[in-house]
């Protein structure tokens, strides 16, 4: 599988979109011929309808939230010695 910014392979990415466009592929034999999963296929060409070619490059591996990461309260606190009456 692609990463560190390697786009897909072009056979791969050729091959997806044939199959975009309508040309008729036994898909389970055509994944076979180039080592993939199906699985890997269908996730390429959903994206390739969805975002065309950029969706055969990388996408970050980052989360988009970090739910354990509470959010941050600016609470101002005084730390000066308290004055005598």
């Amino acid at each position: 599988m692609p990463r560190d910014g390697v786009a897909v392979d072009p056979d791969i990415a050729s091959a997806v979109a044939r199959v975009a466009y309508g040309d008729p592929v036994n898909v389970t034999e055509l994944c076979r011929s180039l080592g993939i999963s199906r699985k890997t296929f269908y996730k390429y060409l959903a994206r390739y309808r969805a975002e065309g070619v950029e969706g055969f490059f990388p996408r970050s591996r980052r989360p988009r939230t970090s739910p354990s990461r509470g959010q941050r309260r600016s609470r101002r606190r005084d730390h000066r010695c308290p004055q005598n009456p």
